[in-house]
């Protein structure tokens, strides 16, 4: 005889991350589907929170199409697993995108979520009266909970721009402080001014600004304009000329160089302040002017 909703004592209980229910799932609540393919889909799992019905006139059908010789004699009732958040997830959450941050929580969704990986997005935090509100969501079998926790930044040490700091340019010490402020929250913010000293902004930094280290470039070895040494190495041979070069470039990277000889411009790559290593090829086929 058919239970009804609130009658079905037990329920199915599906796998984390599942967006299905399958035959397996209900072979736990009737040996109607013991004998098929466990992995033959019956529907879709419900949305965390919610309970399915799963009539016996609607598995009686599903046991008959999937080969079964036992007809369901009751309702099954299938859920997703769900629980309140742990706390110590939440933080170690938030903490992976503010790994050198000392943070504290105040509160969070208390909402049962699903199993499933606690993510905080960088694009999820605003400031809040005590602190930081920031949005998340537990991802799930394809899907996102959405969940939120507020959370508390102490007073910390940081490093700002005294004066505007321009591209292209290195930084001078005259150019930082360090100041703390209560409530920064930003990742790979910079602690110390020496962080920061003769490295070069990859845009325009306003005074009063605390400096992250993805604006910042280490210096590089080569400069528009600045006379090199260029070395080609043929077998044995090895060959030494001086040239100038035409963009700016780090260690390891390409760079554009000018012969001043015979104005012949060809390219090389960076090995060292002022060094740059050049295949003959390379600058036997050179741009002319």
């Amino acid at each position: 005889m058919a239970l009804s909703a609130w009658m079905v004592a037990a329920c199915v209980a599906l796998p984390a991350g599942s967006d299905r229910i399958t035959a397996g799932d209900l072979a736990r609540a009737s040996a109607a589907f013991a004998s098929v393919d466990p992995a033959a889909m019956a529907g879709w799992a419900p949305v965390p929170g919610v309970t399915r019905i799963l009539r016996v006139s609607e598995l009686r059908r599903l046991a008959l199409r999937l080969g079964s010789r036992v007809a369901p004699e009751d309702d099954i009732c299938v859920e997703r697993r769900v629980a309140p958040l742990d706390p110590a997830r939440v933080l170690a959450a938030l903490r992976t995108q503010i790994p050198d941050t000392d943070i504290s929580l105040i509160d969070f969704s208390r909402a049962p979520a699903p199993d499933g990986e606690i993510v905080f997005p960088p694009n999820g935090r605003r400031r809040a009266p005590e602190g930081f509100y920031w949005k998340g969501y537990v991802r799930y079998g394809g899907r996102k909970f959405p969940i939120w926790a507020r959370l508390r930044v102490p007073a910390t040490r940081v490093v700002v721009a005294a004066a505007a700091l321009a591209p292209g340019r290195p930084i001078a010490a005259d150019q930082l402080r360090a100041e703390t402020r209560d409530g920064v929250l930003l990742p790979g913010i910079l602690r110390a001014p020496e962080e920061a000293l003769g490295k070069w902004p990859r845009r325009t930094i306003p005074a009063g600004v605390p400096l992250e280290a993805r604006w910042l470039d280490q210096a590089p070895e080569v400069v528009r304009g600045d006379p090199v040494r260029v070395e080609i190495w043929s077998g044995g041979a090895h060959l030494r000329l001086d040239a100038r070069a035409e963009t700016t470039a780090p260690l390891g990277a390409r760079v554009a160089v000018r012969n001043p000889a015979n104005q012949r411009r060809f390219f090389g790559r960076v090995t060292g302040k002022g060094l740059v290593s050049a295949r003959p090829a390379e600058a036997a086929a050179g741009e002319t002017p």
